[in-house]
């Protein structure tokens, strides 16, 4: 019988060793689909030619993890290969029979025998604990002994099974449960071991990272748990919370207390899965909305100048580009103005409310310092033809672009609670350029600003990842989005200020030449410099996987 796992990897250099030395002794033959991995994934699935690999494919990766069409093609390839039974697998995976066969091929061939065309898992979840913390670069089979038995749903994990010529769908229960006409679900599940992260850096690696599809997240509702996760999230559970096993090659079978949401969101205990569901579909609704109007908006901003937004992770250069955008004469980029004028809150109220507007408007302590006149505000606002919050702000921006003496007006803003959701969705026009650094140069110049003390580098390594993660998803919600390089900024200004002139729709300036070269200090690539050893470390075990997708080389 030919047994054949279909296995996706991306970056996954710590598992696939271990994962196809697993499947190779259990007599599982393996088709490695590759997502344009930058590490040494694919140099690992190579070296298994002459043993259980025969076949390697090929997926490109778009910046956007997208779970779809890697199932899509799963699906294909099950056409395609000539097998007898498939496994849907992951390398993070050890997917084991029944105590009483000696291996998973002798198990699904006695499945076969009594009839059966479908095996569920139990699934237990292998995690690090606060007390063995780091499990990088072992045998984490050997050393993980803490697990947590995971079953949000019953009969989650049906992910094995006999080709008889069927159409089988895996993406329409997200990979977990195959779905097939006439399937028989033999009725002992066979255990998953997921070893779902190494240590907290690969945690935060892993979940802080990454860019979902919000189509994924939004209309079909996957990864949710995973995408709302941020650095602080990454909690290490003692092992008092958790099950433990003593032989590393036995059998888990603890399914009491078993868990519904995974370690690293907010509140996993069981007990307070209502809340944190209640809230995750509050949100889901709220990113919904804003996303339609945003697509529903775009026909109609061509009237409108672009208004450009700079967006970037903490100490990425936000500071020198917006004081090389405030030298052209017809702009000016302010700092934070929309952000404190409650963007989020106008997002949220009637967007027909005048009444609402001015009063939003005119009791924010900001209003006081920026000079505009009341009653000239007010008159804009109620010559307009029609009236709602779009046109309100515009009708601020023009003004206030006034009393600064420039034609056009930008803003600086920070990543933090949807808000590049909530720009986007309410002033269309909105381009927002990110601008991008190094992030080894970014935590050298957080510690100069700030002393060596105040942050930890595992702690400035996770933000710098998850900042960027975070624009980019948002930026999957408008049209108009550019990513600039900040080594580029000081190495060639010249030409990426006149790419982002174009792409802001304002002639280029000379005059945006003539910064402060004094900022030109924050020299490229201080940190080989300026980083211990031991820091350096630390930071590529958390960014690791975004320098060299941004093509940043690692140490």
């Amino acid at each position: 019988m030919r047994i054949v796992a279909l296995l996706t990897v991306r970056n996954e250099e710590r598992y696939l060793k271990r994962c196809l030395e697993f499947l190779y002794n259990e007599g599982i033959e393996v088709c490695v689909i590759d997502n344009d991995s930058t590490d040494k994934t694919l140099e690992i699935a190579e070296s298994f030619r002459d043993k259980n690999v025969f076949r390697i494919e090929h997926y490109p990766f778009n910046g956007v993890f997208e779970l779809e069409p890697l199932l899509k093609m799963k699906e294909n390839l099950s056409y395609e290969i000539d097998a007898d039974w498939f496994i849907h697998y992951d390398a993070d995976e050890i997917r084991q029979a029944p105590k009483r066969f000696s291996t998973l091929k002798d198990a699904i061939i006695e499945v076969d025998k009594n009839g059966y065309n479908a095996i569920n898992f139990d699934e237990f979840v292998f995690i690090p604990t606060k007390e063995e913390p780091d499990h990088e670069g072992k045998d984490y089979v050997e050393t993980m002994r803490y697990y947590y038995y995971y079953e949000p749903m019953t009969f989650r994990q049906i992910k094995v099974w006999k080709n008889f010529g069927q159409k089988i769908d895996i993406a329409g229960s997200g990979g977990h449960r195959i779905n097939f006409e006439n399937r028989k679900i033999y009725p002992e599940s066979f255990i998953l071991r997921h070893y779902i992260v190494l240590n907290k850096a690969h945690a935060t690696a892993k979940f802080c990272g990454r860019v979902f599809s919000e189509e994924e997240v939004i209309q079909k509702r996957w990864h949710v748990q995973r995408q709302q996760c941020q650095p602080n999230d990454i909690i290490l559970p003692g092992a008092s919370e958790l099950k433990r096993i003593t032989d590393p090659h036995g059998i888990p079978n603890d399914k009491s207390e078993p868990w519904k949401t995974h370690f690293f969101v907010h509140k996993p205990l069981p007990s307070r899965v209502k809340s944190f569901t209640n809230r995750i579909e509050m949100k889901i609704k709220r990113m919904s909305s804003a996303l339609h109007k945003q697509k529903s908006d775009i026909r109609i901003i061509t009237d409108f100048p672009p208004i450009p937004i700079i967006v970037g992770a903490d100490n990425s250069g936000t500071s020198l580009l917006r004081l090389m955008l405030n030298s052209h004469p017809d702009l000016v980029v302010t700092s934070e103005i929309f952000t404190n004028l409650n963007y989020k809150l106008l997002q949220k109220k009637k967007q027909k409310n005048k009444k609402i507007f001015f009063k939003i408007i005119m009791t924010h302590p900001l209003w006081s310092k920026l000079n505009i006149s009341r009653s000239s505000f007010v008159t804009q606002i109620n010559e307009l033809n029609s009236f709602d919050y779009s046109k309100g702000l515009r009708a601020f921006c023009n003004l206030y672009a006034e009393e600064l003496g420039t034609k056009r007006i930008g803003e600086f803003v920070r990543p933090f609670e949807n808000q590049i959701i909530n720009i986007a969705s309410i002033l269309p026009e909105a381009k927002f350029i990110h601008i991008i650094r190094d992030g080894r140069d970014t935590a050298v110049s957080h510690k100069v600003e700030r002393g060596n003390t105040e942050n930890k580098i595992e702690d400035l390594a996770a933000n710098w990842i998850w900042q960027i993660s975070e624009i980019r998803r948002q930026a999957l919600h408008t049209n108009h989005y550019l990513e600039i390089r900040f080594e580029d900024l000081i190495s060639d200004p010249e030409s990426v200020l006149m790419k982002i002139c174009e792409f802001i729709e304002l002639p280029f300036s000379e005059q945006m030449l003539a910064y402060d070269k004094s900022m030109d200090k924050d020299k490229i690539s201080n940190w080989p410099q300026d980083i211990s050893k031991e820091d350096l470390v630390k930071f590529e075990n958390i960014a690791g996987d975004m320098l060299r997708d941004l093509y940043y080389i690692k140490a």
